[in-house]
Formats: C-alpha cells, structure tokens, sequence
C-alpha cells in the first residue's frame, strides 16, 4: 500500500473515532440507550461498510493507478525508443539531403560542362559545314575545269588534227613544186650555178627525231635564228629542220639550213621554198622539227 493509502485509511478511522465519540456522547445524554445504541450500531455498520466500500474503492483506485504507472512508462519507453529512431531518421535524412546537395551541385558542374561542349561541337559543326561549303564550292569550280580541260584538250586535237592534214597537204605541195627549183637558181660570172643559200630542194634532216622551238631571230637578218636544240640532240651543220606555227593556225613556214649547231643550241637559216607565198616573218616561239608528220 502507498503512502496515500495510509493517509486516507488512517484519515477513514479518525473519522469512525470522531463518529464514535459522538455516539458515545449522544448515548450518554440520550435517556433512550437502547435505541440510541442500536442506531449507533447500526450507524457504525454503515460507517464500516462505507469505509470497506471506500477501502475497496482505493484499492481498485491504486490498482488502476499501478495499471496506468506502468502503462505511461510503458508508453515513455516507447516514445524515448521513437524519439530515437526519428533521431536516426533524421540524421539519415540530413545525411541524404547533404549527399543529395552534393550530387546537385556535381550535377550542375556537369551540366555545364555538357552546356560548353555542346556550345564547342556546335561552333566545331559550323566550322564543318563551312569547310563543307568551300569544299563543295572547289568541287565544282574542279568539275568546270575539268570540264573545261577536256573541251580545250578536244579542241587541241581538232586544231592538231586540222594543223597535221595542213602540213601533209603543204608537204605534197612542196613535192609538186619540186621541179620548179630550177629557176630559183641563177647564172654566176663564169657561168655556172649559184645557189642564194642552198638548193631549195635540198633535204637533210637528222637522223633522229628532233623538235625544239625558235628562241631568236637575228635582228639585221630576220631569217637567221637561234634554236632550242643543238648536238646534245643531235642537230649537226648542214642538216635542215623543218619550221612551223601552231597559232593562232597551223601554218608552214619553210626549212632550216643549220649553219652552226653548238651543245645546247644551234643557228639556222630560213630556205625559200616552193609553196609559201609572200615574205615570211620568223618569230620566236615558232616549232622546228627534222619531219613533219
């Protein structure tokens, strides 16, 4: 039993001493005992009964209280194991939520990363596609002039074809007219044959293929000329070339008598013949070859 217990019983029974003093003392000033002593008795009964209902009443009352202590400890244990499993809930919380700042913040670093190397390959692409362009542009410009290589190429062989049947026409030309060297010679003082510079039907080409270009033309004497060829290539004196022009037509112009030939270069002069009309004018650039084909 409680302290509280105690102190309501024994309260309870000072109560029934008070209840029976005053009994006692109505008793004794009370001419009838018999009866005051039976409802003294019966008071007292009632006294005890109502102190055992009140006794039992404590009783369950401190019962109860134990029922409820134990409860409301059992209750604060359960709150204080609560209170510590939110504590560890929140911890594990802070810590997600540090690990989750820490991931945004690694997340944007990388964001932008992306952003800088997506900004890089799309100047990277316009770059591409500009050299692209260009590419696409030099291409084209390629293809016409290619385009324009073989027309010219075409219309070189129609010219050199054109310059090739020119030349064999002049040639058969020159053979007719081979007859008529005779009176391109002169009487000399004695009588006998002069030849200007050599007979005009005279031919002696090398004896090995030959083509070079004139370089030069003596400027007292326009028909005496300075080859690109000479005896590396086999041009001796004496032998002729046969001289020609490609532009703007093909044009034949005569033949070479060599006079001199050194190492890189040798000089000829211009032969009349049969076939070419009018002065010829040798230029620079104009093509010697020992035949023509």
């Amino acid at each position: 039993m409680t302290t509280l217990g105690k102190i309501l019983v024994f309260l309870v029974f000072l109560g029934a001493l008070a209840v029976g003093g005053l009994m006692v003392f109505v008793a004794k000033t009370t001419p009838n005992w018999e009866v005051a002593v039976k409802e003294r008795d019966e008071y007292i009964e009632v006294l005890k009964a109502n102190a055992v209902a009140e006794a039992e009443s404590r009783k369950k009352w401190l019962q109860e209280f134990e029922s409820m202590k134990r409860q409301l400890d059992t209750a604060v244990i359960a709150a204080k194991g609560t209170e510590i499993k939110l504590k560890r809930d929140s911890e594990d919380k802070n810590q997600e939520a540090i690990d989750a700042r820490t991931a945004a913040a690694k997340s944007d670093v990388n964001h932008k990363l992306a952003q800088a190397e997506a900004s890089r390959l799309q100047q990277e692409l316009l770059f591409l596609q500009g050299v692209v362009v260009e590419r696409e542009k030099t291409i084209l410009a390629m293809q016409e002039d290619v385009v324009k290589a073989k027309n010219d190429a075409q219309a070189a062989k129609n010219a050199a074809e054109t310059m090739s049947a020119r030349l064999v026409a002049l040639l058969e030309q020159i053979r007719e007219k081979e007859g008529e060297i005779a009176r391109l010679s002169k009487k000399g003082p004695t009588g006998g044959v002069v030849q200007t510079v050599r007979d005009s039907n005279y031919s002696n080409p090398p004896p090995v293929k030959v083509q070079g270009v004139i370089e030069e033309v003596d400027k007292a004497d326009k028909k005496l000329v300075k080859i690109s060829v000479g005896s590396d290539a086999g041009i001796r004196k004496d032998q002729t070339l046969e001289v020609f022009r490609m532009t703007p037509k093909a044009e034949y112009l005569g033949r070479l008598l060599i006079v001199d030939a050194d190492f890189r270069y040798a000089i000829g002069r211009l032969m009349p013949q049969p076939g070419v009309q009018g002065a010829v004018t040798l230029l620079p650039g104009d093509e010697v070859a020992g035949k023509l084909r």
